[in-house]
């Protein structure tokens, strides 16, 4: 069960023993609640500890496949979850069944007193209304009285038996579609066809049976074929049906439609170069070797990583196995969409969040059953239910947003397609031109084998690279483009080509500061202060999503002197315009692609050439391949370089060298602009030497003498609560029941670098262990396992929550 550790034994019917089978899932009785649980193992003998039967199996085959289960149970045990989380999360969302105590109209009064009574009382009529399209919880109820408490009428009309509130067993929220197919009859297939549709009475009936025929042996849908029809159409299906010359049967159908998948026209070189050919073969015979083994593709940007991935995955098919590809983010889908639709056809599905649940639900069920062969997806497609799994692939391996943050499991979706292709026997293809130091270090001890594609494809060269320091400037006066970057984009303009702009800040202004005292504004909620957005006038929140109305004064001092300090894409949208009138601008953040479908749409239309400049969050930095781009403009490259972790020097690294990377992927020799107040950095050094490799054995012996890693293992320990006296007083309980045993060791607690986030204070606690005496990382995870079931036992602290992060991507 999802929220609870361990398994549970139960009992099994006979009548329900011969269809019950491994991965399906049941319905059990749990506690005073009834829910979805999973078929994970079977016992012969009766366990004395099985005192209830399964309810019902939901599933007529199952849901998961031996495979499936082995990675999920690992995934629980690494990442120090619950295995009912990962299962779960491994299943489309909105098909579990769960019950919930929830407000009830049992029956509709009758009685002239009750008429009467809410004839006088409109709250107990406008209760009885709410109610009676089925049962709601409170918040729904209460939302659908627009009311912030429940009116006293709620208790009286309990009080009569009218209503009332207990456990409800909730129906799916997503189930299959299952649509009517009219089809010819089995035992007339056979018939002279002419013949046929001379013995019918009606030129109707000839018209409907001859629509039929013409739609193939597997029929048309009754919908389709009554389209627009006339009563004497309906009437003639009906007799053909009742002669039983026509049949009905009803079949799930997909609601997912690829064409509505946005995607650009891209065309890309397919010849491949040598680098390409030597990459493919070493890749290739390990595909039918039934063996575990591991790639890293480290290619300059635009050196033609995806088409390596193509023709891998056209080997996989031809074979008979399928092929999983992973990507970052939802940004990168439709550019790959694109080539692998081109590729593979109908063979191809694509997973992501800006689909609905239905179309989730139905992409899962054609994967499940074999429909698709190639999966292409972001962080949670690790888990479709492919068969006969032959190749993962990681593109941009190197990324962040493949680590889930919240809520459990918090997986790397990166290591655990890795870990699948493990126990499943296939090949784990890493490409990147900014390799993560973890994957390096696994080249360096020859766990994975390193393929080089060291020249991009298609004539073109690595870009120029030039840095605008701005050290010597005003910060408080300094505008958001400097004259050489100005100048740089208008002559873009002239020449007709493209240009990119990198801002990894959204809004208009990352903070709003009263020159006359120095107030901020600050979310109450967050340890963070408030983004102003010039769309609403409003400040946010960017990550509780409280907003607040911007006021003319200082709300501490009343001096009319609040400014707008520093640059987001909102404001650098209003520079370009100013300075541009004429261009064409494109800005694409989280708060332009909210939207479904937005991301698709925007990547479309810059391909075609329909704007001149796009602008953008990191997600305009990364996998995105544009032939009319000949400039990119990195406008504050400072963002990146002075977060407090230890990875920021990699991450600031990896997002400007990707940017970069967006320039002249075709013949011409692009151009990149990077300002910044620190032109020294090392971060903005390596991106002018375009040497990832020199940097990473850099970093690599920076990590290794702090203990960090990949030359360690960690697992960040989070505490929350309302009160910080009870959260430190956790915390500091917490690392008491460590074990500082198998080079265990432990930094802190200490309160987090966010210290308040959506009105809880947060403490971290990071436990360590050396990868020298735990390589696996066994030592760790057990030592935290016992603390943490320790912890619980003893209820050390009411009221404080706790999390475990193994792996962390982030420390802040």
């Amino acid at each position: 069960m999802p929220g609870v550790s361990g398994g549970f034994s139960y009992g099994l019917r006979t009548d329900m023993a011969k269809r019950a089978k491994l991965g399906q899932r049941v319905l059990v009785s749990f506690g005073r609640r009834r829910t979805t649980g999973f078929l994970v193992s079977f016992h012969e003998k009766i366990d004395p500890r099985a005192t209830k039967a399964i309810l019902e199996v939901l599933d007529s085959e199952p849901v998961f496949n031996e495979g499936i289960l082995r990675f999920t149970r690992w995934m629980a045990e690494y990442y120090l979850c619950p295995w009912g989380d990962v299962l779960k999360a491994a299943l489309p969302a909105g098909i579990t069944l769960d019950e919930q105590r929830r407000w009830v109209l049992e029956v509709a009064p009758k009685d002239d007193k009750w008429h009467d009574y809410c004839r006088r009382h409109p709250d107990a009529q406008r209760v009885v209304d709410a109610l009676s399209s089925g049962p709601l919880t409170p918040e729904a109820l209460r939302r659908a009285l627009r009311v912030s408490r429940l009116p006293l009428e709620a208790r009286l009309l309990r009080e009569a038996g009218i209503i009332s509130y207990r456990p409800v067993l909730s129906p799916p929220r997503v189930k299959s579609k299952m649509e009517a197919i009219v089809s010819l009859a089995e035992d007339r297939r056979s018939e002279n066809i002419e013949n046929l549709l001379a013995n019918l009475e009606t030129r109707s009936e000839q018209r409907v049976l001859r629509d039929v025929l013409e739609a193939g042996s597997e029929g048309i849908l009754r919908a389709e074929l009554l389209k627009g029809a006339t009563t004497a159409r309906r009437q003639a299906l009906g007799r053909l049906l009742a002669k039983r010359l026509l049949t009905l049967r009803l079949e799930e159908v997909s609601r997912w439609v690829p064409e509505r998948e946005e995607a650009p026209k891209i065309i890309s070189p397919t010849e491949l170069i040598q680098a390409q050919e030597k990459a493919l073969e070493r890749i290739l015979p390990s595909l039918s070797a039934e063996k575990f083994r591991a790639f890293l593709l480290y290619g300059v940007t635009g050196s033609g990583k995806t088409q390596v991935y193509i023709e891998a995955i056209k080997e996989v098919l031809r074979i008979g196995k399928t092929a999983l590809v992973l990507v970052p983010e939802i940004a990168l889908t439709p550019h790959l969409w694109a080539r692998f639709r081109a590729g593979f056809g109908d063979r191809v599905a694509i997973q992501h969040s800006a689909q609905s649940p239905a179309v989730r639900h139905d992409l899962w069920r054609g994967i499940l059953h074999g429909d698709f062969p190639v999966v292409i997806g972001a962080r949670s497609a690790v888990f479709a239910p492919l068969k006969k799994l032959g190749l993962v692939v990681v593109d941009e391996e190197q990324e962040a947003t493949f680590k889930q943050e919240e809520p459990d499991p918090r997986y790397h979706a990166r290591d655990a397609a890795l870990m699948r292709a493990h126990l499943e026997g296939a090949v784990a293809l890493l490409g990147s031109a900014t390799p993560s130091m973890e994957t390096l270090y696994q080249v360096r001890q020859g766990k994975y084998e390193l393929l080089m594609l060291p020249e991009r494809v298609g004539g073109s060269v690595l870009p120029q690279i030039s840095i605008i320091s701005r050290q010597h400037e005003d910060v408080k006066e300094v505008a958001p483009l400097s004259d050489a970057l100005v100048a740089e984009i208008q002559a873009i303009l002239v020449s007709g080509d493209q240009a990119i702009l990198l801002q990894n800040r959204r809004g208009y202004a990352p903070f709003l500061m009263c020159r006359h005292c120095g107030f901020i504004p600050r979310c109450p909620d967050c340890a963070i202060s408030f983004t102003y957005h010039r769309l609403g006038k409003s400040l946010r929140c960017h990550y509780c999503d409280r907003r607040e109305e911007v006021s003319d004064a200082c709300p501490r001092c009343s001096a009319p002197d609040l400014a707008y300090e520093g640059v987001g894409t909102q404001r650098l949208e209003e520079e370009l315009a100013l300075h541009f009138p004429q261009a064409r601008l494109l800005r694409m953040d989280l708060d332009t692609t909210a939207r479904r479908g937005a991301h698709g749409r925007m990547i479309a239309a810059f391909a075609a050439g329909e704007y001149d400049i796009l602008l953008g969050t990191q997600m305009v930095a990364k996998g995105l391949d544009f032939p009319g781009v000949q400039l990119v403009g990195v406008v504050s490259a400072d963002t990146e370089l002075f977060h407090p972790d230890f990875r920021a020097a990699e991450r600031g690294s990896a997002l400007l060298t990707q940017a970069s990377g967006r320039a002249g992927r075709r013949e011409r020799m692009g151009k990149v602009l990077v300002q910044t107040f620190a032109p020294e950095h090392p971060v903005v050094k390596t991106v002018c030497e375009q040497d990832w490799l020199g940097f990473a054995e850099q970093e690599l012996q920076r990590r290794e003498a702090a203990s960090f890693p990949p030359f360690a293992r960690l697992v960040l320990v989070r505490f929350s609560g309302k009160d910080e006296s009870k959260v430190a007083k956790a915390a500091l309980r917490f690392r008491s029941l460590l074990k500082s045993e198998g080079g265990v060791e432990t930094l802190g607690p200490a309160p987090a670098v966010l210290y308040k986030l959506r009105g809880k204070i947060r403490y971290h606690l990071l436990v360590r262990s050396s990868r020298m005496r735990d390589e696996s990382g066994a030592n760790l995870r057990r030592a935290v396992k016992q603390a943490r079931d320790e912890f619980h036992r003893t209820r050390a602290e009411p009221g404080v929550g706790i999390e475990m992060d193994a792996d962390p991507v982030s420390i802040s």
